[in-house]
């Protein structure tokens, strides 16, 4: 099952994935099958414990902090990884427009995609009988190239363990 996806390994203390990770595209949308190994169960306690990683996504602006769409993942109960939307627009996450698209098991293969189509951005996921789709309104449009964003752990916090997350793009 591996042998199709690229393994982002995060160590233990980290943030990144090891490697250099970096793609510019001048696509409006970016596609992926996905699937986390079992060592990205995890719980962490107290008030950083809602806190969401980036699984994928693309900047549409400078800076991905200014302007961007992520599907995103958090492990809350140490079981389950739950997959949201996530956004910046103009340097402001989007809490109104964080919606679950799904909550899944280790080694649940799933398919996302995020469209940026100058107006809004499309959220688009599918697992076994489960698709959905989600609107982001953009408050701007800053550029036509986009980089792809890559997997990235926790915000205050860094990786408990050793972490595999599996790409195809």
């Amino acid at each position: 099952m591996t042998s199709d996806y690229k393994n982002f390994y995060i160590k233990e203390g980290r943030h990144y994935p090891k490697g250099f990770h970096f793609t510019l595209t001048t696509s409006n949308i970016v596609t992926c099958s996905a699937f986390f190994d079992e060592n990205c169960l995890h719980q962490i306690e107290g008030e950083n414990a809602s806190d969401t990683n980036k699984l994928f996504g693309f900047s549409s602006a400078l800076h991905h902090h200014i302007q961007s769409a992520r599907i995103a993942w958090r492990c809350m109960d140490g079981e389950n990884i739950e997959l949201l939307t996530y956004c910046y627009v103009d340097r402001e996450i989007q809490f109104d427009y964080m919606y679950t698209l799904d909550v899944i098991k280790p080694r649940q293969i799933f398919d996302a995609s995020i469209v940026d189509n100058n107006r809004e951005y499309v959220f688009r996921y599918k697992r076994d009988d489960i698709e959905k789709e989600y609107i982001v309104p953009k408050l701007c449009n800053r550029i036509q190239a986009h980089y792809l964003l890559f997997p990235y752990f926790g915000g205050n916090e860094v990786a408990p363990h050793d972490m595999n997350i599996y790409l195809q793009y």
